[in-house]
């Protein structure tokens, strides 16, 4: 119950402005319910787990979770980290073309700074595969021929669109990791596999890029990986 609440009121923020909104929760809460006593623990807990979903914690770092801790709901102990990692995973796997709007995108109708992100979300398909413990992220981009270089539609060059795409790959990664040390039952969920396709004039052209696969994998000493580091086909130069 409360996680369902929670993913109700996690993003109602944004109402007064995207910047901090996870931090304007409790005035549009406290609008719904009225500061009505029987909600007070509700509320307790609600606060504490949309609080820590996006952000900063208060010593600066990104580490949310880690203060959200143990709280209390109708007399019952309960454990609001690991629904506070519920939330904020399954908050960074809701991507998709439901995020936009095609015609918008066609129409040139979103602010110039928005355009790569709802470009992002157009080719984008998020599916969580428990059974084989692994998010899969595939890309699907019509190329086109631009004036200077390729483009993926929209006025966006396929050299930024890649860099967007390494970079929101690279960090739901982070989410993951992160999100299931805070969450037995994420525990599963050991790896993340990105794949790229490419058409031009609604053919699919092969380039043979095999998935790439991010793991828990980690080889004491060496670097972090980048998407280009893990198969050099995906070098955005080279593609």
């Amino acid at each position: 119950y409360l996680l369902a609440v929670s993913i109700i009121f996690h993003d109602v923020g944004n109402l007064h402005g995207r910047k901090s909104h996870q931090d304007k929760v409790a005035s549009i809460y406290n609008a719904a319910r009225r500061k009505d006593p029987r909600f007070s623990t509700e509320r307790n807990v609600l606060l504490a787990i949309t609080g820590a979903h996006t952000g900063c914690a208060k010593d600066g770092s990104g580490d949310t979770l880690h203060t959200v801790g143990r709280l209390s709901f109708l007399a019952n102990p309960i454990k609001a980290n690991e629904l506070a990692a519920v939330l904020r995973f399954a908050d960074e796997l809701c991507e998709g073309p439901h995020r936009t709007s095609a015609y918008f995108l066609n129409h040139d109708m979103y602010a110039a700074e928005s355009r790569i992100f709802h470009k992002y979300a157009s080719i984008s398909d998020y599916t969580v595969d428990p059974a084989l413990g692994r998010i899969a992220i595939t890309y699907s981009c019509d190329l086109e021929r631009g004036s200077a270089e390729l483009e993926a539609g929209n006025g966006i060059l396929l050299r930024d669109l890649l860099k967007f795409c390494y970079k929101r790959a690279i960090k739901l990664d982070q989410e993951r990791r992160y999100c299931k040390h805070y969450c037995a039952l994420l525990a599963p969920i050991g790896e993340t596999g990105i794949s790229m396709n490419f058409y031009f004039e609604g053919q699919r052209l092969n380039l043979d890029m095999q998935p790439v696969v991010l793991s828990d994998l980690v080889v004491p000493g060496e670097p972090a990986r980048q998407i280009e580091a893990c198969d050099a086909r995906y070098d955005i130069q080279s593609v």
